[in-house]
């Protein structure tokens, strides 16, 4: 199981400084002690396996997807890592990882009204965010200098399903459902 620093925001539940403390990737103990909602540990939770399935990329060596692609690096690793913490403060969602054959990572948002990808490597950063029908914001710069400011507008898409909000206590099935309504 692999550590990281407990992200910032944490902070403002009362825990103390994490300049130095690294922790087991889990957040379940916060929230039972209460400085976590159930909403937001699980979306803590989703970030820290989104570091954990980075992490995972930088076994990936050269030639892994069979066509001569390139294996991950470690700052590109140690890049997205960082893109994560920042997103993750700012309370971003949670994106799709893939590696990219050029040694990069990418990061990729599709919400009902908008979509977002950025591509992190050893150096630099590009990416885009498209909201509905309007043309897509463009953005590139270092790799140390990427911000959640680029995506902050996803904060105002509702996303369609929130997992963390709802709890399914029922489900009823009946024969209609199943073979339609001549049964």
């Amino acid at each position: 199981m692999s550590t990281y620093e407990l992200p910032g925001y944490l902070q403002s539940f009362g825990i103390p400084s994490v300049d130095d403390v690294r922790y087991e990737t889990s957040t379940r103990g916060y929230a039972a002690r209460g400085y976590l909602s159930d909403a937001q540990a699980s979306l803590s939770e989703a970030w820290e396996q989104c570091v954990e399935e980075i992490d995972r990329l930088e076994s990936l060596e050269d030639g892994w997807d069979g066509y001569g692609g390139l294996g991950i690096g470690s700052e590109a690793i140690g890049a997205a890592r960082l893109a994560c913490a920042r997103f993750s403060v700012a309370n971003l969602p949670v994106p799709d990882i893939s590696p990219k054959s050029g040694g990069t990572i990418g990061l990729s948002w599709d919400l009902e009204d908008a979509e977002a990808y950025i591509e992190i490597g050893n150096t630099t950063f590009s990416g885009y965010l498209k909201i509905g029908n309007f043309e897509p914001a463009l953005f590139q710069g270092a790799a140390v200098e990427i911000s959640a400011e680029h995506l902050i507008p996803l904060l105002q898409i509702r996303l369609p399903f929130d997992a963390a909000g709802y709890t399914i206590s029922d489900i009823k099935i009946n024969p209609e459902l199943i073979y339609g309504s001549a049964a």
